[in-house]
């Protein structure tokens, strides 16, 4: 980006009570997760080739399942005076997503022992929600200026929501997957107060995406080598 001035960024979760809004939320989503696929493939469990086949229901179907929860940040116009809060604007662009899903059933939650990691369906708390990150992209042209984080961040806190007083909730288990070779990812995620957690396999990620996963007679997705890193957080 140059010299250019640092645009203003919004962080925001995509609602899902807005009927008449998620035709072109699911629009905006779509257009950009393409493109995250394009420049980023390393960044998602799935591929351009599958999801540019996808009908419009299938975008909407995303933006409205109950157990995915997408933020997004966007930049205003250069000649934009005031701030765009409303999320359906046309006046806004969308340059980065990131996914959280949940709450995941513990015993879906637990891996094989050879994992590393250390969380038992058989000990978990009644009263935790557990919770997976998924598909972060940021827009190359935008990189550099924290995004990430920041909208991880926002994340986060919309999910410390659930666990604020008065609800049931007393602790929260954030988990995040990275490839073996996407140490920027691992080194974002350590930063929020995430640590290495042990090994998982792509099969293992496929799954976390809520996906079936592949062939397990497919040796590269059984290779044990990709990063987990892991989040707890207790109501004070």
């Amino acid at each position: 980006m140059g010299n250019a001035a640092v645009p203003e960024f919004h962080f925001f979760h995509i609602p899902k009570d807005n009927a008449s809004a998620i035709p072109h939320l699911a629009q905006k989503y779509k257009e950009l997760r393409l493109l995250g696929l394009e420049k980023s493939p390393e960044s998602f469990g799935s591929s351009l080739a599958v999801e540019q086949q996808y009908p419009d229901s299938i975008w909407q179907r995303h933006v409205l399942k109950n157990d995915l929860e997408t933020f997004i940040c966007s930049v205003s116009p250069p000649n934009c005076t005031a701030k765009i809060a409303d999320v359906t604007s046309n006046d806004s662009t969308w340059i980065a997503q990131v996914t959280v899903r949940g709450p995941i059933d513990a015993k879906e939650f637990e891996l094989p022992e050879a994992s590393g990691q250390d969380f038992s369906a058989a000990t978990a708390s009644p009263t935790e929600e557990r919770w997976q990150f998924l598909g972060l992209y940021v827009h190359p042209d935008y990189r550099g200026h924290r995004v990430a984080f920041r909208l991880c961040q926002e994340a986060i806190q919309w999910l410390e929501t659930r666990i604020a007083p008065g609800s049931q909730m007393t602790q929260l288990r954030l988990r995040s997957y990275a490839a073996p070779t996407n140490k920027a990812s691992v080194s974002l995620f350590n930063k929020l107060g995430f640590v290495d957690s042990g090994l998982c396999t792509r099969n293992e990620g496929l799954i976390a995406h809520g996906e079936e996963g592949s062939d397990p007679k497919r040796e590269e997705y059984n290779i044990r080598a990709g990063w987990i890193l892991l989040r707890v957080i207790q109501r004070p």
